[in-house]
């Protein structure tokens, strides 16, 4: 009887389990070669999501030449990241760290921090924003030339600072509830600059 309680109890757990992994995509092993060569200058551009009274965000990338609205280069595809500043911090607070993941070979989404970084939904809706961006990106060159088919729109992460790091934090585990999880693929890194978990409850 023991057994029989045992091998119910895994199965319990196992189709627990079942809807989590089913809604996420299985991972493609398609993955460009780290950068090794010298750095890529960094490009830049910003944009609204949506409207005009949409957010804002600012795409960092490697590219052809330095300074705003250049070429992407064409060493492609990279993988991206979206960063979440910290309440109380501009786009502009993060140049410096931005400008060294493009030399290396990554697309950085900046994005100011969130009303409410322990909203998931909230996190979510807008990484699924960025997300429909970057594959219309990838397709027409909407904001930038020299994207198309030129971003790894399966690859990418989320990360932030402060409270950002936070939302980041909250929302990775959860892709798998988004409205988009079972056509795209979730993010595969997460890292967080001073996560500020001062907000967040205990349970």
């Amino acid at each position: 009887m023991r057994n029989i309680g045992t091998v119910l109890s895994f199965s319990l757990v196992l189709l627990l389990l079942a809807p989590s992994a089913m809604g996420v995509l299985e991972e493609t092993t398609a993955f460009e070669e780290s950068h090794e060569g010298v750095d890529f200058p960094v490009g830049w551009t910003e944009f609204n999501l949506g409207g005009f009274f949409s957010p804002e965000v600012r795409m960092v990338y490697p590219a052809m030449f330095e300074g705003e609205d250049k070429d992407m280069a064409g060493n492609g595809p990279f993988s991206w990241m979206v960063f979440v500043g910290d309440s109380g911090e501009s786009i502009d607070s993060y140049t410096l760290l931005t400008e060294e993941f493009a030399k290396r070979g990554f697309i950085v989404i900046v994005t100011q921090a969130f009303s409410d970084e322990t909203d998931v939904e909230a996190t979510l809706e807008r990484l699924t924003d960025i997300h429909d961006t970057m594959r219309q990106q990838n397709q027409t060159n909407l904001h930038i030339m020299g994207t198309a088919e030129n971003i790894d729109v399966d690859h990418w992460g989320i990360s932030g600072h402060g409270k950002g790091a936070t939302a980041a934090y909250l929302a990775y585990p959860f892709w798998n509830q988004s409205s988009e999880a079972s056509t795209r693929h979730p993010p595969r890194a997460l890292f967080g600059l001073g996560l500020d978990m001062e907000d967040v409850e205990d349970d």
